[in-house]
């Protein structure tokens, strides 16, 4: 009896252990992952635009355990109609405290049960197609590679949003300068800087890691795009 006492003991306060916010809180998991171990329910919808904060993660763990999610940079949302641009992720901006405003993290973090909404900075992928708006849905998907590497090295040579969504649609729709400035405000000096980061990535190994400027374009349609701050 006395044996099965101990038994017990120890079982309960491994669960203790495994359960608790102080444990569970320091390891980082993707939301790929917990999305795929049926972990959390996430919910991905466009808030408008091209470039900048630009798409809402609404959240929901599944399992009682205190968790913090990362997601990898250049992962794809990938829209659900295929009638709107795919955007790729740029990185976790906060959570979600209001219409224009969020508590600035890194990292999704959930301790209860309740829904919770994170902005996140993201980039259109396909210049053909009309932006997202508020009422298109994503999934998440594996992280585009080459995109990821033109993300990352426009962070390091400290470029704006307009640059970086330059260099992401001459990469992959091979448009000219002319046809991109007629859809997209973007400056001389930027496209320059655009032309300059496609060359720079070349024959570079993929890599992660960044952050770029606070900023979101609102229009739900490139010609009309104008950059703003949050």
């Amino acid at each position: 009896m006395r044996f099965v006492n101990i038994v017990t003991t120890i079982f309960l306060i491994m669960l203790c252990i495994l359960y608790s916010p102080s444990y569970a809180i320091g390891k980082t998991i993707s939301l790929h992952k917990a999305v795929n171990e049926s972990k959390v329910k996430v919910e991905i919808s466009g808030l408008g635009g091209s470039t900048g904060d630009t798409i809402l993660l609404q959240i929901k763990r599944l399992i009682p355990l205190t968790m913090q999610l990362s997601i990898t940079p250049g992962s794809v949302f990938k829209s659900e109609s295929g009638k709107v641009q795919d955007m790729v992720f740029a990185r976790i901006k906060g959570e979600r405290m209001g219409d224009r405003k969020y508590r600035p993290s890194s990292k999704i973090v959930l301790t209860d049960n309740a829904n919770h909404s994170y902005i996140v900075e993201a980039y259109c992928l396909d210049f053909h197609k009309s932006n997202p708006g508020k009422n298109d849905t994503f999934i998440l998907t594996a992280p585009d590679k080459k995109t990821a590497k033109i993300l990352k090295a426009g962070n390091e040579q400290s470029l704006g949003i307009a640059a970086i969504q330059s260099a992401i649609w001459i990469d992959r729709a091979n448009i000219s300068d002319s046809e991109l400035t007629r859809r997209f405000p973007v400056s001389n000096v930027d496209l320059k800087a655009a032309h300059k980061l496609i060359e720079s990535i070349k024959g570079k190994s993929s890599s992660q890691g960044f952050k770029v400027n606070n900023s979101v374009c609102m229009s739900s349609t490139p010609s009309a795009c104008s950059v703003i701050n949050l």
